[in-house]
């Protein structure tokens, strides 16, 4: 197990209320004391209200070094289907939080947070049956104490005791910075190739930006290397570099965290726009 506030797990869960639809929450467990860090409530929670949601669990609680969560679009996604980073990933970079990606279809990856989802769904929000938002939001406040100071835990840290009372003391963790690199995340994707196709009018897509490679590679397989230093692409034909691309999108100088989460959220909300695109388009969210 990891060391005490050091990597937390990161979910969704959610109950139906009836007539007021679906509540969802999100909640945040460390892995190394069992102990729940962070919970709230949502009528639902898209890109932009996540990485929202992930700024205020670091405002109140301080920054872990790692942060692990599934493959949830709203988390994961971005605008081209690969590994290109999205903007709640970079955020989490450039905050020096590591992000850990679950596999798809491996929730025994995040067991803890897995655990206690089921506990407060069906030991205490089925107890109390909420009807209504409100409802549902005063059930959830008071049980991050009833979790952590009263009910047993059995995994190996917490040997059949309360997380508080198993781990009474936590170390303090960093704080949010009050100005960051916004081009940090580049550094730990130094050398990530991306395969592309290059469509009929020589252009590319990363993320959201085009780039024109050329009308005569037009249907041609490509390969995109990024080259963090640089802050350039290398356009690669069958081992031959055929261009050279500057990154778009980069934010330059450090700025103030505040105006830098305004810029992430805006990128954010492209996100859940092209995600609902695509959706009207082809019946798929991801």
């Amino acid at each position: 197990l990891p060391a005490p506030m050091e990597e937390w797990e990161m979910d969704f869960g959610e109950i139906f209320l009836g007539e007021d639809g679906v509540f969802e929450f999100l909640l945040v467990i460390d892995r190394g004391t069992s102990r729940l860090v962070y919970l709230e409530g949502s009528q639902g929670y898209n890109a932009e209200t996540a990485l929202e949601a992930v700024a205020r669990l670091f405002e109140r609680c301080g920054l872990p070094k790692r942060l692990r969560f599934d493959r949830d679009p709203r988390l994961f996604g971005a605008w081209t289907r690969d590994s290109y980073p999205s903007p709640l990933v970079r955020f989490l970079r450039v905050l020096g939080v590591n992000p850990v990606i679950c596999p798809p279809r491996r929730p025994d990856k995040k067991p803890f947070v897995e655990r206690c989802i089921g506990t407060l769904k069906h030991e205490w929000l089925l107890r109390r049956a909420p009807t209504s938002y409100g409802q549902a939001l005063d059930a959830l406040a008071s049980f991050p104490h009833y979790y952590n100071f009263f009910r047993p835990h059995q995994g190996r840290a917490c040997q059949n005791q309360p997380p508080a009372v198993a781990f009474p003391v936590l170390p303090s963790l960093p704080q949010l910075p009050h100005t960051v690199s916004p081009d940090a995340w580049l550094k730990a994707y130094h050398t990530r190739v991306y395969r592309r196709c290059v469509n009929s009018s020589g252009t590319i897509q990363i993320d959201r930006h085009t780039y024109f490679v050329g009308t005569p590679y037009a249907k041609q397989l490509v390969l995109v290397q990024l080259d963090a230093e640089r802050k350039r692409f290398y356009v690669t034909v069958e081992a031959k570099e055929v261009k050279q691309l500057p990154v778009h999108g980069l934010l330059g100088e450090p700025m103030d965290f505040t105006v830098y989460l305004t810029v992430m959220r805006a990128e954010a909300r492209t996100i859940e726009a092209h995600r609902r695109l695509m959706w009207e388009q082809t019946g798929h969210l991801d």
